[in-house]
């Protein structure tokens, strides 16, 4: 029972890590798109 309780765990850990990967990432895309409109201004 430990074992499939510990596996599940891992696996929440595992989802919730990528999802903060994904947004990270996602908050990055955003700023670079950003930041290339305004150098498109100047």
């Amino acid at each position: 029972m430990d074992r499939v309780v510990s596996q599940m765990l891992a696996e929440i850990d595992g989802l919730t890590q990528t999802r903060l990967n994904h947004k990270s990432s996602s908050r990055l895309q955003t700023k670079l798109l950003c930041s290339d409109q305004n150098q498109e201004h100047l």
